[in-house]
Formats: structure tokens, sequence, C-alpha cells
């Protein structure tokens, strides 16, 4: 039976929270592990470590191939066909761990250090183990059961840290930091596989009955590269042209602006997947539900933007010193990816729901064309000119082809999120300078940095609490 908006909508809720308190967790985690390992190791313990993982970033993205993506979407599976799909991806496990084994030999061959092998044996290792637990992790989403998810998370997360850091105390130099992933590694397989209460059977298919969660997973893996190509060119051509200083002002911004970002979206993309896949069963409940979503979550973020482009002096001046000011500029014009990734995530989201994957191919390799436009332009101006190239590309250029792209799917006319889309922009415009004109005020009283981003962040979650309430009672309105 399809089921319908209200139970979804308590599910998100629920979903929600239990994934902000996972990811909050996990934040806590890496907070404690960074402070206590960088006062008892070593800085070439981190850097022997980082080196190796600098070149199995993208390997890690393959790991599984797009199948649990596959899995949480498709309509209807059988467990023949999980059956079939768990070898498959003990197949790409196996061949990780020797790809990344090879490349552990190469490395150090060329830098003369064998240490990086037998590391690289252990991360290769850690490649199989993942590969063994995406089928379960895969079921618990699809089954919608957060709760779960979020303690297998905060457990291994717990457990890698804590083994990490009590074989640091005890001399494990860099063993540590691999001992560190690989318990988190190990303990998140087993917990998947405990709370999955799935059992595989020796019971298979013949391939040309789960090729198309094969072809999915490949599509969405493909998606995955392309982005993680599109977010550090811009990295590698400001290191390459204008030196690592450059660099420097130009990722520390960057980083205050996507960390928050990815704090925030992370869950709603956590959550919102398996219950977009599920919600399709009800086409009514389902467009209704996306076009809410869709319509009220540009304008939270319109002022969130407004807030970061207003108050990016104090930003900088109080997380990274007035060393950093260079970076203000920066931090202002990419403030505008803010604004715009959150309906791009939506977008992101419909497609891979639906299974669109030929639109949300043609989609992600031209926004990766138009960043590579971007940043070739901006380098003319510099990490400042890179930043105004990609912030304006992707307000004013990204998000309508986005929107283009999905309206070609013939369910969500464009204009049903272009206009909403374009009030939220005026809005957030407003927004940036009545900031402006708050903190001049702010100026003439004399009061610190501190006491004016209280009071910009204070207005700016009050207009936001307000522009919620007044949404939902206009749809409460509607509905009744």
């Amino acid at each position: 039976m399809p089921p319908n908006s209200q139970s979804l909508r308590k599910v998100a809720l629920r979903g929600g929270a239990w994934a902000t308190a996972a990811q909050l967790f996990r934040l806590f985690c890496q907070m404690a592990s960074i402070t206590v390992l960088a006062r008892i190791l070593a800085s070439e313990d981190f850097g022997l470590v980082a080196f190796l993982g600098s070149f199995t970033v993208v390997i890690a993205l393959l790991r599984d191939m797009g199948l649990s993506p596959a899995i949480i979407q498709s309509d209807r599976i059988l467990d023949e066909e999980l059956n079939s799909l768990l070898l498959v991806s003990i197949v790409i496990g196996t061949t990780l761990l020797l790809l990344v084994y090879l490349i552990g030999l190469f490395l150090a061959s060329f830098m003369g250090d064998p240490r990086i092998s037998w590391i690289a044996s252990c991360y290769g290792i850690m490649f199989l183990i993942d590969a063994l637990g995406v089928i379960p992790m895969a079921l618990m989403r699809r089954e919608m059961r957060f709760k779960e998810v979020a303690i297998r998370d905060s457990l291994s997360n717990l457990l890698g840290t804590f083994s990490g850091i009590v074989a640091a105390t005890q001399g494990a130099s860099y063993w540590s930091l691999v001992l560190m992933a690989g318990v988190s590694s190990i303990s998140a397989c087993l917990l998947s596989w405990k709370c999955a209460k799935w059992q595989p059977r020796r019971k298979f298919v013949a391939f040309s009955r789960i090729k198309h969660l094969i072809f999915y997973g490949g599509a969405f893996t493909a998606g995955q590269l392309a982005n993680v190509i599109s977010e550090n060119l811009d990295k590698l051509l400001i290191g390459r042209f204008f030196g690592m200083g450059e660099l420097g002002y130009y990722t520390r911004a960057n980083i205050l602006i996507q960390t928050p970002t990815n704090a925030l979206l992370g869950p709603v993309q956590t959550v919102l997947f398996p219950i977009m896949s599920k919600a399709r069963q009800n086409s009514e409940t389902y467009r209704d539900a996306v076009i809410f979503w869709g319509k009220s979550i540009v304008y939270p973020f319109a002022i969130l933007a407004a807030f970061a482009a207003a108050s990016s002096q104090i930003v900088i001046f109080l997380l990274l010193g007035r060393d950093w000011s260079v970076s203000i500029d920066v931090f202002r014009w990419l403030s505008l990816l803010l604004f715009a990734r959150p309906l791009g995530s939506m977008v992101y989201l419909i497609m891979i729901s639906e299974g669109n994957m030929k639109a949300f191919s043609s989609w992600v390799w031209t926004n990766v064309a138009l960043t590579v436009l971007a940043i070739i332009i901006g380098l003319n101006w510099g990490a400042i000119g890179v930043a105004v190239a990609l912030g304006v590309c992707s307000a004013v250029v990204g998000v309508p082809i986005a929107l283009w792209f999905l309206a070609r799917g013939g369910k969500f006319p464009m204009k049903i999120f272009f206009y909403p889309y374009l009030l939220a922009s005026a809005f957030g415009l407003s927004w940036y300078y009545i900031l402006l004109n708050l903190m001049s005020i702010a100026d003439s009283w004399s009061l610190g940095n501190y006491l004016k981003i209280v009071l910009t962040s204070v207005t700016s979650l009050g207009v936001i609490a307000a522009g919620v309430g007044i949404t939902y009672q206009l749809r409460s309105k509607y509905h009744s």
C-alpha cells in the first residue's frame, strides 16, 4: 500500500532528528581525535597517511559502485537479487583491494618509503570490509530505519576514535591513524549485518536480472566522480598558478562555507532519498511533498547566504584572525554557493529517486563544464576572481539549468521552482543590505565583533523562523 503524506512526514521528522544527532556526534568524534592526536603524534605521522589518502580519495567513491542507492531506489527487489549484488560488491571490494595495494607499492618505490605499502595494504583491506557491508546498510536505509543507521554510525565513530587515541598514547605513531580507520570500518560492517537482519542465501539470478541496478549504480558513481573533479579543480589551478599562499586563503574561506552547508544538507539528503524513493508509489503525495520542500528550502538558505555575505569580515576575523583578511572577499562571494546548493540538491534527489539517470548524467556533466569554464575565466583575477566566477555561475546559471533538466522529465515544470527562487533571491539580497545597515548602526554604538555577530545571527534566525511558521500556516489552510 502506498505511503500517505502524513506517515512520511512523521518518518521524515524522526529520521531527520536521528540523522542530525549522528552528524553532530560524528563531528564531536572528529574534533576530539584532531585535538587529542595533534598533541601526541608528529606531523610526519599525519602527512604519511594523508599522502596515501590523496591518491585513494577517488577510489573511495568506487567502494560500492552506486549499488547502495540503486537498492534504495528500486521499487521491488528480491532476495535472490540481493545475493547476486552481494557477490558483485565483494568482487568490487577485492578489485579495489588489489588496486590500492599496487598503488601503495608504486608510491613506496617512488618515495623510497616502504611504510606506504604497508599502510596501503591495510586501507585496501578496509575497502573490502566496506564492500561487505554495502548491502545490509542499503537495506536499512531502504526500510527507513534511521534510528538503527544513526546508532550504527555513532558507535563505529566512537569505537574508531577511542581505539586511535589509545593506540597513540601507547606509542603506535601513524599506525594509530590506520587503526582508527580500521576499527571504525570493521565495527560499521558488523553493526550493519547485526541490525539489517538479512541473511544471504546461495540463490542467485542471471546478470540480466540485476544489470539495471548495476547500470544505475554506474551512472550514479560517474556523477559522484564528476562532482569530485569540479569541486577540486579550482584548488589545483589556484595552487598551480598563484602559489600555496593564495590557495591557503581560498581553501580556508571555502571550508567555512562548505562545512555548515554539508552539516545542514547532509542529514536532509540521508533522510529524504529513501523517503522520496518510497513516496514515488503515490504520485500525488510525492509530487505535492517535493514541490512543498523545493519551494520552502530556498528562503531559509537565502537568509543564511545573506548573513554569511554581510558578516564575512567579522566571520573571518573571529574564526581565522586578521592575518586572513584576503579571505574576506573570497568568503563573501562563495556565500552564493550556500544559496544555490539546496535547490541543486533537491534536483539531485528528485532525479536519483526517480531513477532518471540519463537526465542526471546530462545535468552533472553540463554542470562540470560550466564549473570548469567559470574557473578558467576567474583565474584571470586570482583566488577572488575564481570565487566570484563560481558563486555567480552557480546562482545565476547553474540553478536555472538544473531546473531546466528537471522540467524535461515532465512532472515539474520549470516555473514551479524558478519563480520562488527569483523571489528568494530578491528577499536574500534585500536582507543582505538590511544587515549591512544593521552593522553600521552597531558600529555607531561601538559594539564589538562578538556582539555584532550575535545581533545579525539572532535577527537572521528570527526571520527564518517567522518564514517557516508562515509557510506552514499557509500550507495548513490550503489543505484544510
